[in-house]
């Protein structure tokens, strides 16, 4: 029996257009209606996960796993935070500032903080961060904020090629995550998607076996490692398909919402 579902957001529930559409809208009505726990799972920012399922009139009862685990809401009640060491967040800025095409994005409980409003950076940013501000030096929002995670966004989605080999020394002390094409996160070790959903699956008494989720990129591995029911999207980083339990669809052919449908047999439910 199923008592949870969780889906990671870009790449995975939205679609390319970074659209929710009307069936995927259905569908997580109706399995929410059946008394399974809905959980999203993303590397964005909370109040913007927050705002797109209001939209929808999602939001009520539904878990918010943010900034890759590090950050939880849970029915608009912050359950969770995991701050970031400031000595760490000093040094990778320091890099990024001195290489080409990378720029720092610190995630904090408050708002997202940069110090350059370059359009392509800026325009990134807003696609994932409801509150942000554009700082003249980013660290500056130590004095104010707790940060949780370090988003370094590439504007040549050079990723996995560029931005991780110039991180990859963090990884002695904490997680290095290529989380898509753009985007490549710091966070500590001990925090992540996976972690994040065993908490809220202790919360609403859900076990390993009870759990089912979804995820295309490799910030989405631990996330399907701590759930029997794993799903990686046809789109999906090919290191993620080879942990899935299962492949659906691609995101842009509704791939979650049409997995849900076959599982729970809620066709005459979403008609």
């Amino acid at each position: 029996m199923i008592k949870l579902v969780a889906t990671d957001m870009d790449g995975t529930l939205l679609t390319s257009k970074k659209e929710l559409t009307t069936k995927s809208v259905r569908v997580i009505k109706a399995i929410k209606q059946m008394g399974i726990h809905f959980v999203v799972a993303s590397g964005r920012q909370y109040y913007n996960l927050f705002n797109i399922f209001k939209q929808h009139g999602l939001d009520e009862g539904t878990s918010f796993i943010a900034e890759n685990g590090t950050v939880i809401f849970d029915k608009q009640e912050l359950i969770f935070v995991n701050q970031l060491d400031n000595e760490l967040i000093k040094s990778v800025v320091e890099i990024t500032r001195k290489t080409p095409n990378v720029y720092p994005v610190l995630c904090g409980v408050k708002a997202a903080y940069t110090e350059n409003d370059l359009p392509n950076l800026q325009n990134n940013v807003s696609k994932y961060f409801y509150q942000k501000e554009i700082l003249n030096d980013v660290l500056d929002c130590l004095n104010y904020d707790i940060i949780t995670k370090i988003s370094v966004l590439n504007v040549k989605n050079q990723s996995e090629t560029y931005t991780y080999p110039i991180l990859k020394k963090f990884e002695t002390s904490h997680k290095v995550i290529v989380s898509g094409p753009e985007w490549t996160d710091i966070i500590n070790y001990d925090v992540g998607k996976g972690a994040a959903i065993n908490m809220i699956g202790e919360r609403y008494g859900a076990s390993f076996d009870e759990r089912m989720a979804f995820g295309d990129y490799l910030n989405d591995v631990d996330l399907l490692k701590a759930c029997k029911h794993s799903f990686a999207v046809s789109n999906a980083h090919d290191s993620l398909k080879k942990i899935a339990a299962h492949i659906c669809k691609s995101n842009d052919e509704e791939g979650v919402a049409n997995a849900l449908i076959d599982w729970f047999g809620l066709n005459k439910k979403i008609a």
